[in-house]
C-alpha cells in the first residue's frame, strides 16, 4: 500500500488461500471475513479510521458492504451453479438465520435438479470456451466423444 505521494505504508506478507471444491457458498463467508478485516487494516492505516475505530461503528458503510459482497455472491452463484449463494444470511446480518437455513435447503434442491438434469449445455459451452473441445465442420457429430462414468447414464 503507497501514500499518494509513492510512500510505502505496508508491503504484503502472505496470501490466503480460501477456497472449497466449487469456491462458493462458504468460501464466500470466510472470504467476506477476511475482505472485511484487510479493509479494517487498510483504512487504519490510511489514517482513515482511528486505531480504535471499527468500521462496524459505520452502519451506512458497514450495511452497503456486506450486501455489495452477499450481492456478488449471488451472481457468481447463480453463474456456476444456477442459485443464489447459499448462507448470504450470514453475510449480510452476521448471523444464520431460519429463513437462511430455508432458503439454502430450497436452493440445495435447485442445484441438485440443475446438476442432474439441465446443466450439460453448460459444461459443454465451458469446454468448448476453455479448448478442451474444438468444433470440427468435418465431424457427423458436433458433440464431444467424452467417457462417462456408469452413474451418469444412471441418473
Amino acid at each position: 500500500m503507497k501514500e499518494s505521494s509513492g510512500t510505502i505504508l505496508s508491503v504484503q506478507q502472505g496470501v490466503f488461500r480460501t477456497n472449497c471444491m466449487d469456491c462458493l457458498d462458504r468460501t464466500n463467508v470466510v472470504q467476506s471475513l477476511l475482505a472485511h478485516r484487510a479493509l479494517q487494516d487498510q483504512l487504519q492505516k490510511m489514517n482513515l479510521l482511528g486505531d480504535n475505530e471499527h468500521i462496524e461503528e459505520y452502519k451506512g458503510f458497514e450495511y452497503v458492504f456486506k450486501n455489495v459482497w452477499a450481492d456478488n455472491a449471488d451472481v457468481c452463484a447463480n453463474q456456476y451453479a444456477g442459485t443464489g449463494a447459499l448462507k448470504t444470511d450470514f453475510t449480510r446480518t452476521g448471523k444464520r438465520t431460519f429463513l437462511g437455513l430455508l432458503k439454502d435447503g430450497y436452493n440445495s434442491a435447485v442445484r441438485y435438479y440443475y446438476n442432474n438434469f439441465n446443466d450439460g449445455y453448460k459444461q459443454d459451452a465451458i469446454d468448448v470456451f476453455l479448448g478442451n473441445y474444438v468444433v470440427n465442420r468435418m465431424e457427423t457429430s458436433s458433440m464431444p466423444d467424452v467417457q462417462r462414468a456408469q452413474k451418469y447414464y444412471l441418473i
